[in-house]
């Protein structure tokens, strides 16, 4: 844990990729003050979406993995490149080091995103205090003329909605990471990685089950149709993980 640590403040691609995610995530609330919105501050976070055109959103879901591409998930490729990889397997075992390298990724981007989008969500609650409007009336009742029971609820609970949401987000965006580091056992170059990543990603994102519709609260979409996109994810993900590192194990590089 403390090797990991250490790697994580020292790893300047790192704090890049941490540094451009603040800017890009904390840059939507100032696009709805210039754009005078009213939106109350548990509908004004990041994931919510409601600044007009997207764009930091689109800066941030639509190249995810290229952020992910400075991070931990790609040490494993540099390890290999200085030969790292090959002490470190010869200390603790080929399983124990792919192991703690899969699961330190997860939780290191994790936590890293749980971390920023709490601090968007902080800051919209601190910025946008006095607001009241909601896409359909400041009256969560009014919502159910639409046949909306889920956005109801979601409504009268906007604070822990917005941190279920955060919380599913970052769990998205850890397997992502997971995705990358498991995929860079076999293709050790970094483009080719790389382009295998955004092609899964890009797979996922598009279409009428697109992972994307599962990131925003206090949308039309059922959080059962929701559960149900983020649970298909999990388990491709899965699936391509489990099956690279149980290849990468069974290969006799040493």
């Amino acid at each position: 844990m403390t090797y990991y640590v250490s790697r994580l403040r020292s790893d300047k691609l790192f704090l890049i990729s941490v540094l451009l995610l603040v800017v890009f995530i904390n840059i939507d609330l100032y696009v709805l003050i210039v754009q005078k919105s009213n939106y109350s501050a548990m509908l004004s976070t990041f994931l919510t979406g409601n600044s007009l055109g997207h764009y930091a959103q689109m800066l941030v879901l639509w190249i995810a993995p290229v952020y992910v591409l400075l991070g931990p998930a790609s040490w494993y490729s540099n390890d290999c490149k200085c030969g790292n990889d090959k002490v470190l397997i010869t200390r603790y075992g080929k399983k124990k080091y792919l192991q703690s390298n899969l699961l330190m990724t997860f939780i290191s981007s994790a936590v890293t995103m749980i971390l920023l989008l709490t601090s968007n969500l902080v800051s919209a609650m601190i910025l946008f205090s006095q607001n009241k409007l909601t896409p359909f009336g400041s009256n969560p009742a009014e919502f159910m003329e639409y046949g909306i029971d889920d956005l109801t609820l979601q409504l009268n609970h906007q604070v822990v909605t917005n941190i279920v949401y955060i919380v599913v987000f970052s769990f998205i965006y850890g397997l992502l990471n997971v995705l990358f580091l498991s995929m860079s056992f076999i293709f050790i170059k970094k483009s080719i990685t790389f382009f295998g990543a955004m092609a899964v990603w890009f797979l996922c994102t598009t279409g009428d089950y697109a992972i994307t519709l599962a990131f925003q609260p206090f949308t039309e979409y059922s959080m059962e149709f929701q559960g149900y996109i983020v649970g298909a994810f999990f388990i491709l993900v899965s699936c391509i993980c489990g099956c690279l590192y149980l290849y990468k194990v069974k290969s006799d590089e040493l």
